[in-house]
């Protein structure tokens, strides 16, 4: 059992729950809340006594949050350029790469 293929289902389906939840209480405060999360999923799992464990905490757990934290800042892009939405994700792309 890989930590990667779980990492992916988790980052996905926390990205259908952050962008909701950015609506409801706020772009930032969901950022923040995802990067706590992110942060304590991370050095907990440096302690993880056995692989499942592991594998919840990195795996699931950091997935989700990461997902969580993936698409607030395209939808808020979206909303600041409505006119030129495909600019803002090619700017964000590009400045990826």
């Amino acid at each position: 059992m890989s930590v990667t293929p779980i990492t992916g289902i988790a980052l996905n389906l926390g990205q259908m729950l952050g962008v909701p939840l950015a609506e409801k209480y706020g772009p930032r405060v969901v950022l923040f809340g995802s990067i706590l999360i992110i942060t304590s999923a991370v050095c907990t799992s440096y302690f993880a006594s056995s692989y499942p464990l592991f594998v919840a905490l990195y795996g699931i757990i950091n997935g989700f949050a990461t997902g969580m934290a993936y698409m607030v800042p395209v939808v808020c892009g979206w909303k600041y350029f409505p006119n030129n939405k495909g600019i803002f994700l090619t700017k964000k792309h590009l400045k990826n790469v």
